[in-house]
Parts: structure tokens; C-alpha cells; sequence
């Protein structure tokens, strides 16, 4: 029934249903409208394929396939001895809580757990012995399934719970670090992302969708239900990792509830094996039978077309005249006891779109030598029967075109012919579609067509290509033959159309000609065509301002320089302070500058890392980017005068030190905001911040001597530093969540002193006056104090006093915010028959 399934779906030319699929294992109708886990399913799928594949020259086939091993071992640490067990497995389960990338899930698989104290390992011969228990891989399969625990029990909520938590997967993927020292290394473990099955919704309701990519250098495709469309990696991604949570935000609780819940990866040496087609000798002959008698009984009762008119030429702006991927399949029904030919086509026609018969003509699209797409030379009679049309189509999706007349109807009109010129091939006239391009707006567009003489001068049809373009009679224009898409021929105004080789359903493009001092990117039809050939679409998206973001149509071979004075027009600023970056490589990591180079055209800057992308992002400096080679940037975090945070883009020589970074500040600050007082240079620390605390104060370094990457904070030096006396302690204050018993840092912490025999409360009002409006009085009184020690918060009373000499090292005041309010509620187990 598999077999079937994939076939079908592979050669047939409609949606394959998959009742009689799920049918073959075991479910009914009512289990079809139940929602079911989609490894469960998979599971089930392989036993029941397993099982029926027995006896059978396929039997064997899931276990090549999918089937890896495990060695599972407990090692003492001072004796020798070793327990071993292999298990085998047919896909993982990886966690995703906790882990924000596939290889801190593989390492977390294979993490070693110590047993030791109260949980020694009793050791056969040796009694009870410190040892290390843990797994390593022996094997991968060739396809590997990878299931994400996006659901999980949550002891706080006492339910299950779906785990929406940002987490990312790379294109290819090397595990070779997670084998066994025992495992056979001759085979690379290298893997290429090939499927990503996405779970959009909650545990209670949800809907599944899929990304696959058909061969290693192809496309990436997303099917979902019976909508299949093209798509980028970057969507997969955008569509599959998740959303981090910001726990300063508002409501750090709103997430993204799409992300992926299964991965499929092929392993690189048998990729091109797994993936290629299914010769026509290895599909049994019982089963094409089954599947062409199937298709006849669609067949019998549907007649299935792509029917285009001229309004789905009025919307392609592109080469030839309908882009079919956008153009809708009709179900044509076929009514018993009727005869199913052309006039019936068209009464149905009038059923859908309300035109007469009799003002309808039909033509079959075909592909010519170059690869185009043109009418046919004569249209089709009333008389010809769906089956011809059908096998004329040769199995593909039948493609017509409905052209409709709108003449004026008179008394004696009731012939077809009296409301169409006829076409023939003794006839020496031709269905012409013409296109106009406007340099002024960059604009192409259909503007009808015409019945034409093809013995006629080209320069006869002038007055009529001006009418339809809504032009002045006496208008002089050139005409353009659209041969192909890197076939654009002129056409002398002196020939006929015949020696132009002009016949039925060619395209005849026209313009005005561009005077010489009027400027505009493409001035001529050959432009405009030679720059649609190249276009992209790009989308940008400024880093330092997420609302900042746009798409645009470009050239791929627009050089960096043309890409800034366009992104400069689009944001209103200066050209030469826009700085191109590509994306994170993995999550976490970050931006990377493109190098500004003349040379460089647009599809290899959309190139990263081998893979072709269609987002750009871009940062506006204020610098020029040509200085960026002589300094280094730091992205420095300080608190404004109305309590919010903000990061200063600071640039500085690589030759200086950490006083050029607060001059540069201090001047930054002066421009920009003129009525705040000014800064003294000697008055500010300068705070390395790690993990949301103070991990030291930079003073002396040399610019080189700090890290890439760092994360930095300036704060004014406060008056009670200033003026601290000898007993005065200054402590860092921080702010952090306790969910789960776990304590997780957040947000900027700050430097404030603690005096002794000073109250708590005290200190929570200072605090208080430090944080200002950033926090509301209400919401601040829901926060305890806590003394923060070895990574252990201890909560503390308002009441309790400073005492004297107490010992302030390496403890952190902590403000632990007020934990999220859970909602209990009942949740039923996900069950799927066998």
C-alpha cells in the first residue's frame, strides 16, 4: 500500500488521499479525526511495513535503512570493569529543552553520569565502585529520524506541556564526535537536512506541515495538505526554529507556537542513491494497472485543466504571457449521458465564469523548440472530443487558453465564426499578443490581442498597438519580437510580418523611444528583459531596528555600492554609512559584514556558506564603512536619563584603549542628545558583563586586548561611590527567575554600594530610585531581595540589618522577579490504535 502511496504520488496527476494508506494499519474513519503524534505514526507505519515485508525479496529494508546502534555501558573508575549492552534504534528522541542547538542535544545524549556517594554502582566481583554510565553511537542509519521532545511534563502546571523554545539545526550535520571509539569510522557520519516536519499549535489542537527538498541540489519545497510551493532554506528556518523568549519583555510568556517537531537526514554517502527516481521496471505491473485504472475513474468523472484568460496575462509582468504555477486547476465535471467534446468544455465554461458559448474559443498551449510557451496554430474545434485533448497532453496537466470575444452582438451573429476571425493554416493571418513597456514606470503589461494579416507591413499595426496602449494615434514606437527569455529581436517597421517570421500566438512587445536626455534605469525592452533574466528578490531587514524591513527587486549582478544607494533611497539616509551583513550562521552567533567590494555582484553576496539565501540584513554605522578596516566596533549598553536601555554603536582605532571607547562615548552622547548635562570622561566605569552579571571593570586594556563580541555597559561613577567610606561595599546587583528550582540570569545588572547597619529596605528603596520608571512601584513591591552565593539565592527580609564586617565577596544582591502564575488543567494522552 506504501508502495502504492509513493507511486501514486510520485506518477499520478492528482493529490493522492491517504484513506486507504492509514486503512492498511489498523485505522477507521473516527481515527481520522484524531489528532495523532506524528512519530507514533511512524513508528506504526515501519512495523506494520516491517512486518508485511517477510518473506518478501523487500524484507530487511527498514532495518538498512533506518536501523542504528547504541552502546549502552557503566565503567568503574578504579577497578577494571565494564558492563556492555548494544541496543538498536530507528530514530532519537533529542531534547529541546534546555538546549537551544541539535549538537547541545547530542551532547546532552551522550553526557556521562557519575555514580557515586549513595548511588555507587555495584560492580559483580568488586562490590560497590565509583563508575561513569553513559551511552556513545556504534552506528547511524542511512535515513536518520530525529524526534524534538517539543512535549513534555511540567511539574509545576502538574500537565504536559509543549516546549516552544528557539532551537536550530544546521543544514548539514557532522556526528561523527558521538561515536563510540569501538564504531567503525570508514563510513563518514556526515548528514544533509533533507525533510523538517513542522507542528504548528498547542498540545490540545494543531496542524502539521512539511519542508522537503527532492534531490540534494534542489529546491526546497513546502507541502501543506494539498498546497505544494516553492520556498528558500531561510524560510525552513524562519518557519522552524522556534522563537527565543526576551524575559524583559511585557509578557515574556507570548511565543511562537510553530517550530519543528521531526527532522529527516540522509547521510551523504547514500544520498544520491536514496533519492533517485523510480524506474518505470521497478513498479510491478499489477500495480501500474491498479493505478491507471484509478486514474480512468478520476478521469471518467473529472476533466482537469489550468484555464487561462487575459487577466492571468495582465498579472505576469514576467517572460511569456501566464505564469502556471499561479494558475488554478478547474474540475471540469462529466455529466453521464452527455458527449464529452469541446462545445461541452464550453457550456461547462459557462457554468464557471458566465461567457457564452458561442463568444468562447479554445486553444491548447504547447512548448516550443526553445523551451516557450505558445498557443497552439489552430485552435480547437467543437467537435474534438476531451480524450484527444487529453492524450495530446500526453499525461502533464492540461494547459488551454480561453480567448473570448467582446465584439457587439447584431441580429444575424449566430454562428462562433461571425464573433471570431477563423484561423488556419491555408490562412495568412495569426492570433498576435501584445505587450507594453513603459522605461518611465519600468513596467510591462498586457494589453490584448489581435487577429492580424500576417502579410501586412509591421508598420500597419502602429495605430492599432497605440490604441491598446491608450496612446496618440501618430505615436512612433519600436516593436520587439519575445522569442525566449534570452531572445528579445527587434523588428523593422518596413518588413512584413510573415518575413519576420512573425506567426500564430508569437508575443510582440512595443515602446515609445526614450529621448536622449531623459534617463531611466532600463531605456529599451532589451534592458528591461535582460534585467527581469537576472532579477531577485531580496529582503532586508535593518539589525538595530527590527521594524525596519523591506523587499525589493534587484539584478543579480548589481554590485555592493548599487545595493546601499538603493537601501539609502529606501531609508533616507547616507549611502556610504550602510553597511551589508549576512545572517547568523547558528543560532547565537552573530551578523557577519559583507566587505564592501565594487566587483562583487549581488548572487554571490546571497551566497553563504555554499547556500543561497534571499535575506539580507544591514546596519547603518555612524562611521563611513570605509573606516570599519582601521577600527573596531563595540556595542555598548547604557541607562538614559528616562531608564531605558540603549546600546551606542562605538568605533575606535585598533590602536587604542579603553579611554578612547568612553571619549567616543561621551562625544556620541553630546550630538545626539544636546540637553542632557554634560559627561565627565573620568566618571564612568567601563563593565564587561557575562551572562547577565559583572564579570569585571575594563580600565587600562588596550582596545586589542578586549574580546570580539564582548558585552559591554558604561554607568556614570554615583555619588555614594564617590564619597564611600572605607566600610562601604560595592556589590552588583542582579536580576533572576527560580522556575523549576533552576536560577536563570536576566536583563542588565548594575554596581550599587551597601552600608552596613543599613536595612534591607533601605536597600530596596535605593534600588528602587536606580530602576525609576522602568518599573512600576506596583510591579516592583512583587519582587524579593535576595543574597546570591556559590549560585544559590537566599531570600531575605525587608527587616534584616547590614550587619557589621560581613564579607562581600563573591556575593551578588539578587531581585527575583515574581514568577509566572500557572493554570492547571486536565490533559488527555495522545493515543494511536495499533
Amino acid at each position: 500500500m506504501l508502495y502504492e502511496f509513493i507511486v501514486t504520488g510520485i506518477f499520478g496527476s492528482v493529490a493522492v488521499s491517504t484513506k486507504e494508506l492509514t486503512k492498511s494499519f489498523g485505522w477507521g474513519t473516527h481515527d481520522i479525526f484524531t489528532q495523532h503524534d506524528v512519530q507514533e505514526l511512524n513508528r506504526v507505519l515501519c512495523d506494520n511495513l516491517n512486518e508485511k515485508m517477510k518473506g518478501t525479496k523487500a524484507e530487511g529494508t527498514i532495518d538498512n535503512l533506518f536501523r542504528g546502534k547504541i552502546k549502552n555501558f557503566i565503567k568503574c573508575e578504579t577497578v577494571k570493569y565494564e558492563s556492555k549492552r548494544e541496543e538498536e534504534f530507528y530514530d532519537l528522541s533529542l531534547n529541546v529543552k534546555g538546549c537551544s542547538t541539535i549538537h547541545q542535544s547530542f551532547e546532552k545524549y551522550v553526557e556521562v553520569e557519575r555514580l557515586d556517594g549513595s548511588n555507587k554502582y555495584d560492580a559483580e566481583g568488586f562490590g560497590l565502585q565509583v563508575a561513569n554510565k553513559g551511552c556513545r553511537f556504534l552506528s547511524f542509519p542511512p535515513v536518520l529520524h530525529l524526534q524534538l521532545k517539543r512535549f513534555e511534563y511540567d511539574p509545576i502546571r502538574d500537565a504536559n506541556v509543549k516546549v516552544n523554545d528557539r532551537y536550530t539545526f544546521p543544514e548539514v550535520l557532522d556526528l561523527t564526535p558521538y561515536l563510540d571509539e569501538e564504531a567503525d569510522k570508514s563510513l563518514p557520519s556526515i548528514y544533509h537536512l533533507q525533510g523538517v516536519l513542522v507542528h504548528s499549535g498547542d498540545l490540545h489542537n494543531g496542524h502539521y506541515y512539511a519542508f522537503m527538498k527532492p534531490s540534494m541540489d534542489g529546491e526546497w519545497l513546502k507541502f501543506d495538505d494539498e498546497d505544494v510551493s516553492k520556498c528558500t532554506f531561510t524560510q525552513v528556518t524562519e518557519e522552524s526554529f522556534g522563537a527565543e523568549v526576551d524575559p524583559t519583555k511585557r509578557m515574556p510568556f507570548i511565543r511562537n507556537f510553530t517550530n519543528a517537531y521531526m527532522l529527516i537526514y540522509l547521510r551523504e554517502k547514500e544520498s544520491n542513491d536514496l533519492l533517485k527516481p523510480i524506474p518505470d521496471s521497478d513498479i510491478p505491473e499489477h500495480l501500474k494497472q491498479r493505478i491507471e485504472s484509478d486514474e480512468k475513474k478520476t478521469n471518467n468523472q473529472y476533466f482537469r485543466i489550468k484555464l487561462t484568460t487575459d487577466e492571468d496575462f495582465v498579472n505576469n509582468p514576467g517572460f511569456d504571457l501566464a505564469d502556471f504555477t499561479k494558475v488554478q486547476f478547474q474540475m471540469i465535471p462529466l455529466k453521464p449521458g452527455e458527449v464529452y467534446n469541446v462545445a461541452y468544455l464550453k457550456r461547462q465554461i459557462t457554468t464557471l465564469i458566465g461567457i457564452p458559448p458561442e463568444r468562447q474559443r479554445i486553444w491548447s498551449w504547447f512548448v516550443r523548440r526553445n523551451k516557450t510557451l505558445r498557443i497552439d496554430l489552430t485552435p480547437e474545434y467543437d467537435e474534438t472530443s476531451l480524450a484527444e485533448i487529453r492524450d495530446k497532453f500526453r499525461q502533464q496537466e492540461i494547459r488551454l487558453y480561453l480567448e473570448v470575444s467582446y465584439i457587439p452582438r447584431s441580429l444575424n451573429m449566430t454562428e462562433q465564426n461571425s464573433y471570431f476571425q477563423p484561423i488556419a493554416p491555408t490562412l495568412s493571418n495569426g492570433l498576435i499578443f501584445f505587450k507594453y513597456y513603459n522605461p518611465q514606470t519600468t513596467t510591462m503589461k498586457f494589453v490584448g490581442s489581435r487577429v492580424i494579416d500576417l502579410n501586412w507591413k509591421a508598420s500597419h499595426i502602429v495605430p492599432i498597438l497605440n490604441q491598446l496602449a491608450g496612446l496618440p494615434q501618430n505615436t512612433n514606437i519600436a516593436l520587439y519580437e519575445e522569442l525566449s527569455e534570452s531572445d528579445i529581436e527587434p523588428l523593422k517597421l518596413s518588413e512584413t510580418l510573415k518575413k519576420l517570421e512573425i506567426q500564430n500566438g508569437d508575443i510582440i512587445v512595443f515602446q515609445k523611444p526614450v529621448p536622449i536626455n531623459e534617463k531611466y534605469h532600463y531605456p529599451t525592452t532589451l534592458e528591461y528583459f535582460d534585467y527581469i533574466k537576472h532579477k531577485t528578490t531580496v529582503k532586508f531587514k535593518q539589525v538595530e531596528n527590527n521594524s525596519v524591513n523591506f523587499t525589493l527587486e534587484l539584478s543579480k549582478d548589481m554590485k555592493y555600492p548599487e545595493i546601499t544607494n538603493i537601501i539609502s533611497q529606501q531609508i533616507k539616509v547616507d549611502a556610504n554609512k550602510i553597511r551589508l551583513l549576512t545572517g547568523p550562521k547558528y543560532y547565537g552567533s552573530d551578523f557577519t559584514p559583507i566587505k564592501p567590494n565594487d566587483n562583487i555582484p549581488l548572487k554571490d553576496i546571497l551566497l553563504s556558506g555554499q547556500r543561497s539565501t534571499d535575506q539580507l540584513y544591514f546596519e547603518v554605522l555612524n562611521i563611513p564603512v570605509s573606516e570599519c578596516e582601521s577600527k573596531r566596533n563595540f556595542k555598548v549598553n547604557w541607562l538614559k536619563p528616562n531608564y531605558e536601555y540603549e546600546k551606542v554603536s562605538i568605533w575606535v582605532p585598533k590602536i587604542g584603549d579603553v579611554s578612547d571607547i568612553k571619549k567616543t562615548f561621551v562625544d556620541i552622547i553630546a550630538e545626539t542628545m544636546p540637553d542632557i548635562p554634560a559627561m565627565n570622561v573620568d566618571k564612568l566605569k567601563l563593565l564587561e558583563i557575562r551572562s547577565h552579571r559583572v564579570d569585571r571593570e575594563l580600565k587600562d586594556e588596550f582596545i586589542a586586548q578586549i574580546m570580539d563580541n564582548i558585552n559591554l555597559k558604561i554607568e556614570a561613577i554615583s555619588e555614594e561611590e564617590l564619597n564611600r567610606s572605607p566600610t562601604d561595599k560595592l556589590v552588583q546587583v542582579v536580576h533572576f527567575s527560580n522556575d523549576s528550582g533552576f536560577t536563570s540570569y536576566h536583563s542588565i545588572p548594575f554596581l550599587l554600594i551597601i552600608k552596613e547597619e543599613e536595612s534591607f529596605a533601605q536597600i530596596r528603596t535605593r534600588i528602587q530610585a536606580r530602576l525609576g520608571t522602568s518599573v512600576s512601584p506596583n510591579e516592583f513591591a512583587r519582587w524579593k531581595l535576595a543574597i546570591i552565593q556559590d549560585e544559590k539565592p537566599k531570600l531575605i527580609s525587608d527587616d534584616t540589618i547590614v550587619s557589621k564586617g560581613s564579607d562581600w565577596n563573591n556575593v551578588m544582591l539578587g531581585l527575583l522577579h515574581h514568577p509566572a502564575l500557572h493554570t492547571k488543567h486536565n490533559q488527555k494522552a495522545i493515543k494511536i490504535n495499533k
